[in-house]
């Protein structure tokens, strides 16, 4: 009897092992999106394919590649595959993925200008020939744009990070220091 419960007492350990172990955390990149699945490229550049059917999601506007994900999953990766348990990705990169025309400050002459948030990361400018946007990210609420800057025979690299003060379906308004820049969503 006593051999009975011992047993009994090592086969709970190893199920409690293998279903009560904390879940590990991956943060990275969608690169593909799927129904069941979602690869992604982890912070230190690797792939990672996991299975999302069953997985808790909480993304609130979907996920599109380049949007920053973390997946929670309780089973090792092996050979670049999991399974996860639970998915989250910023409701605002997919707000933020499309054209947006500068609406304040007021552009002199009325031109229109601003930029295009691609997929994958990948930035255009709008209607400035020396100001080149080439690409961004988002984290929390916080929009880097990167490209370089081009005037008096010179191109300067810059990197700019904004505050985030406001994104939905038409509206941006986004915030560097004391300068406040609001866009509206251009419709092609």
């Amino acid at each position: 009897m006593r051999n009975l419960k011992f047993i009994a007492a090592i086969g709970v350990a190893a199920i409690c092992m293998g279903s009560c172990s904390k879940p590990k955390i991956l943060e990275g990149t969608a690169v593909e999106v799927s129904t069941n699945t979602l690869t992604v490229t982890d912070l230190n550049g690797n792939i990672v394919t996991f299975v999302t059917a069953g997985a808790e999601k909480e993304c609130p506007a979907g996920i599109k590649p380049g949007s920053p994900v973390t997946i929670s999953y309780k089973d090792e990766i092996r050979d670049s595959f999991g399974t996860a348990w639970k998915v989250a990705a910023p409701a605002n990169y997919n707000y933020l993925v499309g054209s947006w025309i500068q609406t304040y400050p007021v552009v002199p002459d009325g031109i229109t200008q601003g930029f295009r948030l691609l997929e994958k990361g990948a930035a255009e400018s709008i209607n400035m020939a020396t100001l080149v946007y080439e690409s961004w990210k988002v984290q929390g609420n916080e929009l880097t744009l990167s490209g370089h800057s081009i005037g008096n025979g010179q191109t300067i690299d810059f990197s700019e990070v904004w505050t985030i003060e406001r994104v939905d379906e038409q509206t941006l308004s986004i915030r560097l220091g004391n300068d406040n820049m609001c866009y509206e969503r251009e419709q092609l």
